[in-house]
Order: C-alpha cells, then structure tokens, then sequence
C-alpha cells in the first residue's frame, strides 16, 4: 500500500466527515422539531440517510487506498451526535394548544 495515498485517503475522509458530523447533528436536532406527521420530517430523515451513506463511502474509499490502514470510524456518530446535541441543544418548549 502506498503511504502518501493512505495519507490522502485519511484526510479527505477526516475533511468530509467533519461537515457531515454538522449537518447530521443540526437535521437530527430539526427532526425532534417536527411532529412525526410532518411531511418535513421525511426530508430530515432522507438528509439523514445520505449523510450515514456518505460516511459508509469514506470508509470503503479509505480501505480502497489504503488496505488494512486505521478506518475512519462512523459507527459510533450517531451515539456522539446525540450526546453533542444534549449538551449544546435548547430544551424542547412543550407545544401549546
């Protein structure tokens, strides 16, 4: 396996996880939101699913490159995202009405 491309492959896979970490953190804070009748939470839930399927993406082009090379690690975002968002995120208001 060739170092550099090893390299390259863990930067690109850091560079585009760092805003997927973002955007599936704000649509999963927008999608306790919306009420489960929303026709929006289907689109919040479809930005969800790209998002793990570009992670998923990371990793095969990682091991592509660099073959048996430390793997970005994607399993664990949902569960960090959700501590982020306990920590960060305002309380929920109780709806009125």
């Amino acid at each position: 396996s060739n170092p550099v491309m090893g390299r390259l492959a863990a930067t690109l896979a850091h560079e585009i996880r760092n805003p997927l970490t973002t955007i599936s953190t704000n649509a999963e804070i927008l999608r306790e939101l919306v009420d489960d009748v929303d026709p929006r939470g289907r689109n919040v839930d479809a930005i969800l699913d790209e998002v793990e399927r570009l992670e998923r993406r990371t990793v095969i082009l990682h091991e592509a490159v660099a073959p048996g090379g430390p793997a970005p690690r994607f399993e664990n975002q949902r569960a960090e995202r959700e501590v982020f968002r306990r920590k960060v995120a305002k309380p929920r208001k109780p709806r009125e009405g």
